[in-house]
């Protein structure tokens, strides 16, 4: 009994860590493997460069604030290259929205 306690503990555990990587895969619940298409893909890998990116502002905002310097053309740069990806994860969002 004992065994069998222990056998089901295991594939609880084992189960429950493949829906967590799946979910960290794909941002969907599910115990069966999924799918992303290109264009999820492609808004997954915009939206790590526009948190990269934010990142990247807030460290210079912050230095530029302890220093009371006016923006650097390195942050506008950066501020141009997120509106850009901004835009183009809301074109690319509103199209993954149209195609479902």
């Amino acid at each position: 009994m004992k065994r069998l306690l222990k056998l089901v503990v295991v594939l609880a555990l084992a189960t429950g860590g493949w829906v967590v990587y799946q979910y960290t895969q794909t941002g969907k619940w599910s115990v069966l493997p999924v799918e992303l298409s290109p264009e999820e893909q492609r808004l997954r890998e915009l939206e790590a460069e526009l948190a990269e990116i934010r990142g990247k502002i807030a460290a210079q905002e912050r230095t530029l604030g302890r220093a009371g310097a006016a923006p650097t053309p390195a942050l506008e740069l950066l501020y141009s290259q997120r509106d850009r990806l901004q835009a183009e994860i809301d074109a690319l969002r509103a199209a993954v929205q149209a195609e479902r």
